[in-house]
Order: C-alpha cells, then structure tokens, then sequence
C-alpha cells in the first residue's frame, strides 16, 4: 500500500505545478432522471454518469467490473472465472431491486426466479455512457426500481459520414478481444453497428484448496452485435430503429470446491424494437417499443453414474412505452405516460439421480402475465433554486389488480454551488413468473411493497474545483416474497408474502479536479439490512442480518492523469469490507465470515496520430489474495493489452 501511494505520489506531482484550473459543474445533463434532458441542477435525484471518457479509460475491463467500482454497488462474482454470472446489488438490495435498462428500455430476464439480467451479454465497446440512479424509481419505471436504475446507452451515430473501427487484445487466462465498428450520419441518417468477439479460456471456477485435484479451466465465450439507425424526417422527428444480440456459451462448475469436467451452458439475448421521439414547440413525445426474448440451456453430464441435469429457460417480453413532456411555462412542466408490458416464459427441467427421476416444466400458455401502467409527474421550478417533481403511477395487472405508488422529490439549489434534496417515494416489486406458476407458484401473491427515504447534500468548493455529496438513506419492504415450508409432513414449499426487510446507509463522494489534466474521486458507502421472518410454530417474529456477500463498509478511489495529449495513466483501488456468506452442505447451512480486502489497479494509454490507441491494464497489481463467495477462486494478479484504430 505504501508503495503505491509513493508511486502515485511521484508520477503526479509535476502536473501540480503546470497546468491551467478545471472547474466543475452541478449541470450536467442527464437523461434517465426524468426521462428526459434535464441538468443534474435541477433533479434532487441522485444520478451518476460513467462517460464515453471514463469508459474508453477502462479499456480491457468488463461491464461488471467498472458498475463495481460505482458508490454503493457491489457485484459479486466480478473477479470470479470469467462468465461467472455475477449478482448486482445496488445499496444492498437483492438483483430484483435493480431494474437494469437498455436506451431507457428494462431488459431483466424475466425467465429468473428474481428478474435478474446477465451483465456478460453486454461489452462495454458498444455503450456510449452509463447513468446510475440510487433510489426508488417505480413510479417512472415500475416494478423492480426500488433500490436503483442502472441505464445502459449504447453508441449512436458519428461525427463522419463513414468511418470504420477496429480493436484487438488479449491478456491473462487465455483472455482475447476482437472488435470492429462502423458508424456514420449524414443527411438526415445515422448509424452505429458494433460487432464484437471475446472469450477466455478462464480457470477453475470451484476452488482447489489442495492446489493438485486436477480441475479444469472454465472457459467463455461471447458475440455480439449491437446496432441502431436514426432517420430524421425533419428537425422534429426521429425514428431509431435497433437490434441488439448476444450469444454466450461457458464451463461451470459443480458448486463450492467441486469440479464439474462436462457441466456447460450457453444463453441467446435478442433485443429489437423502434424508438421514436418528437419535437415540439413546448415539449417532446416519445414512444418506445421493444421485443425481448432470451433463452439459457444447461447441460450436467459430467460423470457416468453421477446425477444428469438438462434446463431450459425461455423468455418473452413485449412492451409499449409512450409518454410526453409538456413545458408550461419557465417554472412548470409536466409528463404522463402509459406503458404496456406483457411477459412470458417457458420453462423445462430433468433431473436424475440413480433411481430418482424429477422432471418440471412450465408453458408461456399459461406462464405468463400482463400489466398496464398510467404514471405522470409534475416539476415546479422557481427563480430561487427551489425545484419540487410530484410523480404517480397506477399499475394494473390481471392478477393482483391495481397498485399504485408515489414520490415526492424537492430540492433547492443555491447560487449554483450547494444542492441540497430529499426523497420520499413507494415503489413495489412484481412477483416473478416463476414464484406464480412453477410447482411451487402461488397465484395468490401481492407485490412487494417498499418505501424509501433519502436526503443529502452536494456542493462545489475550493473554486469550484472540490465537488462533494454525502447522502443516507432508509428503505423498508413490506410483504417480501419467501419460500416457505407449507406442510412439515409432507415436505412442501410455497412462494409467500411473508417478510419484512429493512435496509439503511448512505454515500459520501468527493471529485477533486486539480486543474484540467488532474483529477481524483473517491468514496465511501454503508450499508446494514435485516430481515424479519415470523415462525409459524412459535408465532414470534424472529430479526437477522441477511446481506450476505454484501459489505456494511466499502471504499474506493481513482487518479486519472492526462500527461500530454496523446498519454494517459490512471490508479484505482476499491476496499470491500468483511461479510457473512452463506454455505450449504447437504440440508444444512452455516454462515461464515470472509474478510475484507483491497484491490488495486493500473492504466495506460497512448494515442498516435489521433487514429490508433494502444492500451495496458493491470488488474490486482499487488496481487492480493482474496474471497468472493466461499468455494470459488478468484484472479490474482492479471492484465490486457490491445490496440484501437479508427479510420478518422
């Protein structure tokens, strides 16, 4: 540790004493707040902005890896073999609290037991920017945006009329990327179309703790395709049709220190549909329409006369989003919306075991659901900085029936350099198709229910060059959907609404800009969750910590340095505090306690000719040893290495 506060020390000390002041700004705009442009100024929200910057200085990271490095998310699974499929939680939250979105579009798998999405499917070489919102989105979003949303926007268009590129690295455990581009506009067409091969021969995803047990290597193997196109009629309308695709295959293992040598699985994303916006003199409408199936094959056969398993998951979902932004006058606007989404899945299991045979399986015929959503709100801004928005939704679904949520959002900006906010909202979680019509399904349940409560501080000092934010803040769920064990007799288990989780914390943020080739960010975050689970023998409510593989502490810091024009270095590190995890041997559990530990990271690049970029990352340069989930091994030290061209 101290050597690499020496090194960063000494590489950064002459861009102290040359270089002019870079001041930074409250006013960034943002997109995903309110589902449309507006300065970060004027939302009390809490918004954080990867940009196509910060992006292309993480070249040779995966998606997982840079979200993991955001204020309050932990992704577990990052460091693990790669296409090990990795668990976001956003401020502690299970992955169903997390509504991960496409160009403002929810893609959640809706074939998961808890709506989960498959970060590997999405390589970072196709995304233009990221926006992060911590807190309770439902009534914009749904279902699902209850601790945060994370907005994925992929590359639109170019600067050219044609231009074309290409990309190739490798690096560590047989690790290699190829890309290539091709985007352009003119007229009144863009385009972007970015094609991408990766793969990795890996390692052995379960932990050989004698070091010679002969597991073999878990590989990965992704392509994708991501493309769009823009027409533009005129200077008010925009049609943007896309395609989205992505197929992975990968080696899994047989669970915490047991190898599996034939256990594979391979998983089909499509996502296609049109977005169309227009503009008028007082507003803009949009209307967004998507078709999103997924499917997942798994295949056991490892052994002769070891347990077989062959699943099968497919997905459908549909959805119709129109809304428009109506400006009053300077200091009131308005939206309303109404959003269309029908879900399907099918679903099929065979298992065997010696003598025992189970097999399941579910049908979209029957295994699927409906919901249609009115929401609105209204922003009130007045010349003092005193900025309120006012938002519902109805959701009516054909199940459970009507449902409707809130939020209230007032801020107060004070001569641009002090924000202070708060948030006060409901927002709910849909139950899956799964916990309705698997064999276990009961059609019976009710969303979950949550509200959320935040406030916090952000203000700009030392010339505007020291940005800080400090937020808490406190979530309560209500009617937490359990596997509950219906009948000691006979064995069986049932989907319930029946716990009651609550979780609090907060964020401290710090962006120090030196001058305009300097800059350093950090951050801390907490947070502490429980759940209250009642025994039905007892009939006594019974409280415990359950955010097991999430840290109550984490930490995490980077150092960028533009040294010349061409030349670029940078340093981050991130400390993951001690948590429980939670193992399983046979029909019994044991929690365990993994320690903390810290990672820490290098960057290079150099520009040549403005037309080829060659990078370097290093990844855990202290090599340190560590655990993620107990069972599972995790890199050591690693690195990538590659080369970007583009024809302008």
């Amino acid at each position: 540790m101290k050597k690499i506060l020496l090194l960063t020390g000494l590489l950064l000390s002459p861009a102290l004493l040359f270089a002019q002041q870079k001041k930074l700004s409250l006013n960034e705009v943002v997109v995903t707040a309110n589902k449309f442009d507006q300065k970060a100024s004027q939302t009390g929200k809490v918004v954080t902005v990867i940009t196509q910057k910060e992006l292309e200085h993480n070249s040779g990271k995966t998606l997982t890896a840079i979200l993991n490095e955001q204020p309050g998310i932990t992704i577990n699974g990052t460091q693990e073999s790669p296409g090990t499929n990795q668990t976001v939680y956003m401020r502690g939250a299970d992955p169903k609290y997390t509504l991960i979105m496409i160009n403002g579009i929810p893609v959640n798998d809706v074939s998961y037991n808890d709506y989960k999405f498959d970060l590997n499917l999405i390589p970072v070489s196709s995304i233009e920017r990221i926006e992060i919102m911590r807190g309770g989105y439902s009534t914009l979003y749904g279902s699902g945006a209850t601790a945060g949303v994370i907005n994925i926007i992929t590359k639109k268009g170019g600067d050219n009329p044609f231009n074309v590129t290409a990309g190739l690295s490798g690096g560590s455990y047989g690790t290699f990327r190829e890309q290539a581009g091709i985007n352009g506009s003119k007229n009144h067409v863009d385009y972007n179309v970015q094609f991408q091969n990766f793969g990795s021969k890996g390692f052995s995803s379960a932990l050989d703790t004698t070091g010679h047990a002969g597991f073999d290597k878990d590989g990965f193997h992704r392509k994708s395709v991501f493309a769009n196109i823009g027409f533009h009629p005129d200077e008010k309308w925009t049609i943007s049709p896309y395609l989205n695709f992505a197929y992975e295959k990968g080696d899994l293992d047989g669970g915490a220190f047991t190898d599996a040598k034939d256990y594979t699985y391979n998983t089909t994303f499509f996502q296609t549909g049109v977005q169309i916006k227009h503009d008028f003199e007082r507003g803009d409408l949009a209307i967004n329409y998507s078709y999103n199936p997924t499917e997942r094959h798994y295949l056991e056969d490892s052994v002769e006369g070891q347990p077989y398993q062959k699943e099968y998951y497919q997905s459908q979902t549909h959805s119709v989003d129109a809304y428009a932004h109506f400006i009053m006058d300077p200091h009131i606007s308005f939206l309303i919306g109404n959003e269309f989404r029908l879900e399907k899945t099918t679903q099929s299991s065979d298992y065997m075991s010696g003598t025992y045979v189970s097999k399941s399986a579910l049908s979209a015929d029957s295994a699927q659901t409906d919901a249609m959503n009115i929401y609105g709100s209204l922003f009130l801004h007045s010349n003092n900085g005193f900025h309120v928005e006012i938002g519902g939704r109805l959701n009516q679904d054909k199940l459970y029936g009507f449902h409707p949520v809130f939020s209230i959002n007032p801020s107060w900006l004070i001569n641009n350099r002090v924000k202070a906010f708060a948030n006060f909202s409901s927002s709910y979680v849909a139950p899956s198709l799964y916990q309705l019509y698997s064999i276990y399904g009961n059609q019976n349940l009710n969303p979950e229910t949550g509200l959320n409560y935040e406030a916090g501080i952000q203000t700009l000092l030392a010339d505007q060059k020291l940005k800080l934010r400090l937020t808490g803040f406190d979530r309560n769920m209500r009617k937490v959907i359990a596997f509950q064990l219906m009948n000691a007799a006979t064995g069986a288990y049932q989907y319930v609404n029946y716990d009651h989780q609550h979780d609090d914390g907060g964020e401290f943020e710090l962006n120090y800009a030196v001058n305009e080739y300097l800059q350093f960010t950090a951050y801390y975050a907490y947070v502490a969750g429980q759940v209250t689970v009642r025994n039905d023998n007892t009939k006594l409510d019974s409280t415990y910590n359950n955010l097991f593989k999430r840290p109550e502490h984490s930490a995490g810091m980077t150092a960028s340095w533009q040294i010349t024009p061409s030349f670029y270095v940078g340093l981050d590190g991130k400390y993951t505090g001690s948590r429980n995890d939670l193992t399983f041997a046979g029909y019994s559990q044991e929690v365990l306690k993994l320690k903390g530990y810290a990672l820490f990271n290098f960057y290079a690049q150099y520009i040549w000719k403005k037309k080829y970029k060659i990078f370097v990352s290093l990844q855990n340069i202290t090599n340190s040893p560590y655990v993620e989930t107990t069972g599972f091994a995790t890199k050591g030290f690693n690195f990538d290495a590659g080369i970007q061209w583009s024809l302008f």
